[in-house]
């Protein structure tokens, strides 16, 4: 009676359903049927999957071995033969980049339980390849060479697109790993990621790659132009792959891609980021100071320190300024910058509303700063005019003594934080 039971529910009901059939890999049980009896002997087979190896493949694939496997199909890949079958299963369809670039299916594979094709066949020639929009030769390590990228634009907190064309031209000797890192114009580092868009398990030399990297943005990073900085590392030992000049001498570990851009996000997060020090606090109406990204806790005199300060704005702003300054002993203060959020570059008035923002501030520590301990101090008000200011202690803010200050310059009402080692907590010496 089991038996019967486990049965039906298994052929009347499991086995209709679509997301059970998916969810036990029955679209690729179709493609390892269909290769069992039409394996091509004359062209590769690249399969898009999930993950690399795939145990459902290896079971039940006679030819497991011969198959090319692209995780989530983030590479095309046309061998030195010229010609390849693709084959993309239900649970990794085509990605929406990749479309273009190919021809009709050849072959629709059986219907699934939810009446659509359990995979699609593709038959690949040379008229795949695409020229890119920015053609160069970088040569990483006699392993691979980069024969150009095509770069977009992305929101905050979105992902930046970014196509990479290369060609293998050696015998990798280890694992490889592209990676991308999305800097700024200071060298600071607001993202990166490292994908395997095409095991080194499967390559052969003369193999044509075209390999899309969705590069995270993260959120709160201002608009503007930015840079990437493109290359391959071996993830066992982490050591980067030496990029060669045309003599084949050391040229870097990378290549730099300039005017990569971020534009503004539509909205913040619905829920924003945790900052590594909270503050939240309104300083001035309709912003608020969530929390601060403290510089390293030692700098040299004569060299840059960044500090990032996490806005968060409810309403338009008007054209306000960031002010850094170091304290000393005597409560003395060293004004290193004053200036809109972002290096200068995404004043205030700028921003939407509402807005998210992190203002990443780097300044050069002055020369004479001295041997004794420096406080760092960030003020915000009004863009002029001098006047006094009158201040607040309080205690407990991150466990660090902060001074609240209300300042009376020339655009008649201001507000400011100056906050001790809450902030930056740094200690200064000569270089």
């Amino acid at each position: 009676m089991q038996a019967v039971l486990t049965g039906w529910l298994y052929f009347g009901e499991w086995g209709t359903r679509a997301d059970v059939f998916y969810e036990n890999d029955g679209d690729l049980a179709a493609v390892a049927t269909y290769l069992n009896e039409h394996m091509p002997t004359d062209q590769p087979v690249f399969v898009a999957v999930l993950h690399v190896p795939h145990p459902t493949l290896a079971a039940l694939a006679t030819d497991y071995d011969q198959l090319r496997l692209i995780p989530h199909g983030r590479a095309l890949v046309l061998p030195a033969g010229g010609r390849a079958t693709y084959i993309f299963p239900r649970n990794v369809p085509v990605p929406v980049w990749m479309r273009p670039l190919l021809p009709p299916p050849a072959l629709l594979g059986s219907l699934g339980p939810d009446g659509e094709p359990t995979f699609a066949l593709y038959q690949l020639d040379s008229s795949v390849l695409r020229q890119p929009s920015h053609p160069l030769t970088a040569n990483f390590s006699h392993a691979l060479t980069l024969t150009g990228y095509d770069v977009g634009s992305g929101a905050s907190g979105a992902d930046l697109p970014l196509t990479l064309y290369w060609e293998v031209t050696g015998e990798p000797a280890e694992s490889y790993l592209a990676y991308a890192h999305l800097e700024d114009g200071t060298g600071f580092r607001w993202s990166q990621i490292e994908q395997d868009g095409y095991p080194t398990v499967f390559w052969e030399r003369g193999d044509r790659v075209i390999q899309q990297v969705a590069v995270p943005i993260r959120a709160g990073a201002p608009p503007g132009a930015y840079r990437l900085r493109v290359g391959w590392f071996e993830p066992a030992s982490g050591r980067p792959l030496a990029r060669l000049d045309g003599d084949g001498r050391f040229a870097g570990n990378a290549l730099l891609i300039e005017n990569a851009f971020v534009l503004p996000a539509e909205a913040p997060p619905a829920v924003l980021p945790i900052p590594p020090v909270v503050w939240d606090e309104e300083l001035w109406p309709g912003l608020r100071l969530v929390g601060v990204e403290p510089a390293p806790p030692t700098a040299v005199a004569g060299q840059p320190i960044s500090v990032g300060l996490w806005w968060a704005a409810e309403r338009p702003l008007p054209p306000l300024l960031v002010r850094l300054e170091l304290i000393g002993a005597n409560n003395v203060g060293r004004i290193l910058t004053t200036r809109p959020p972002a290096q200068g570059n995404y004043p205030f008035a700028d921003w939407p509303s509402p807005a998210f923002v992190v203002d990443r501030q780097t300044v050069e520590i002055p020369l004479g700063a001295g041997q004794r301990p420096l406080s760092p101090a960030t003020q915000f008000g009004g863009g002029g005019g001098g006047g006094g200011h009158g201040c607040l202690g309080r205690d407990g803010v991150a466990g660090k003594r902060a001074v609240v200050c209300g300042a009376r310059g020339g655009h008649g009402r201001g507000s400011g934080v100056w906050a001790g080692d809450s902030l930056v907590g740094l200690q200064f010496e000569e270089e």
